[in-house]
């Protein structure tokens, strides 16, 4: 073989080599796995060029994070992501919270949907859940920004939208924000993708009517209370209906009583809440002597083994706290109750219920002694 045809030879293999070496660093340029990039809609506000790993994990805490959640370092990428975000200055610290939340990329922690004693999370399931409730604990006023765009942009995940409105209600309160709530509310609950399949985080926005105090929505959660294929979000409507009770006695029950059939077939249910009215105010008592007027069979045999409900169920939430009454309020309302039990007893009206008001008498009069001998 003379020079020539070598020295060709010797070229293209090393050009095969080099055009090897070329291909192996392209793969290795593509995203880790378990990374996701949401897509955005073409018209979706984009404020900082989209993050990626290519902008290098030593000089961008979220792609540090994004490595280490790709190597399942879960615990490690978070603690030192919150460190990292702390020692920026606020500023800077809002300009990387933003460029990562606009680039729609994402990626698990393993972790649960959990909120904590003061509506923040405990634990996130996702990077982007986490950003946006550090984003809400350091900043509220770009979190409740960042939020209303978050809503009217798209549905990529209920968890971020739960996140989103909490954001909003915590710096947004006038009038016309808290009926943009409202509506972001209907929105969640009457989208399917999401009813069906409910994520911890849809189940913790239903939190929003009871803080917004939407005793207009108790038609819309006594109807989901009613779906028995999905059993969660109906436990999620009852919860919510049961707390509008107890902080909006009078409008909700009025609610109830004029709307039946938004509970058909859960009637045993709403007695629940009919139990939770204070008889001490007239306007709840009106309420309640008409509904003792039309209850009957198993609800009213539910009504008569809980009233007074004085049963709470204690649970951090996205905006709002449970408080309980002490206990010379529940002694009062028990009197109270007594009090009226009696007068209905010798009331013509209710003749048809003295099996059930004996039944209510008779432990009444148990729980006054009680409380007197104390």
């Amino acid at each position: 073989m003379n020079r020539s045809l070598r020295l060709f030879w010797i070229a293209a293999a090393l050009l095969l080599v080099l055009l090897a070496v070329l291909i192996r660093q392209g793969k290795s340029r593509n995203p880790k796995a378990g990374i996701q990039s949401t897509a955005r809609p073409p018209d979706s506000i984009q404020t900082n060029p989209p993050i990626s790993e290519a902008s290098g994990a030593a000089t961008d805490p979220f792609a540090n994070a994004l490595k280490k959640l790709s190597e399942k370092r879960q615990a490690e990428a978070l603690v030192a992501l919150k460190q990292s975000l702390s020692s920026l200055p606020a500023d800077e610290r809002l300009r990387v919270l933003r460029r990562f939340l606009d680039s729609g990329v994402d990626a698990p922690t393993s972790a649960e949907f959990k909120v904590g004693p003061n509506g923040f999370l405990q634990s996130a399931p996702t990077l982007r859940c986490w950003a946006l409730d550090y984003l809400t604990q350091t900043d509220p006023a770009a979190a409740a920004e960042y939020g209303r765009e978050l809503l009217e942009r798209d549905k990529h995940s209920a968890d971020e939208w739960a996140l989103a409105m909490r954001g909003y209600a915590r710096v947004k309160t006038a009038a016309e924000d808290k009926a943009f709530l409202q509506q972001k509310f209907q929105e969640m609950v009457g989208f399917e993708p999401w009813r069906n399949k409910p994520s911890v985080g849809f189940l913790e926005a239903f939190d929003v009517p009871v803080y917004l105090r939407a005793t207009e929505l108790v038609p819309l959660l006594g109807q989901l209370t009613t779906d028995k294929d999905n059993r969660a979000a109906g436990h999620a409507a009852y919860l919510a209906l049961d707390r509008l009770t107890i902080s909006d006695p009078a409008p909700t029950l009025g609610q109830l009583l004029a709307q039946p059939d938004a509970m058909k077939g859960r009637e045993v249910t709403r007695a629940n809440f009919f139990a939770r009215a204070d008889v001490g105010d007239p306007a709840q008592r009106a309420l309640l002597e008409k509904y003792l007027g039309q209850a009957n069979g198993p609800e009213l045999q539910t009504f008569a083994g809980l009233y007074p409900n004085a049963n709470y169920m204690i649970s951090h939430n996205l905006l709002t706290s449970t408080s309980t009454p002490d206990h010379e309020r529940l002694a009062r309302q028990d009197r109270q109750a007594l009090a009226a039990v009696e007068q209905w007893l010798a009331d013509a009206r209710f003749e048809k219920l003295k099996p059930q008001l004996e039944i209510i008498k008779n432990r009444l009069d148990g729980f006054v002694k009680q409380a007197a001998a104390k």
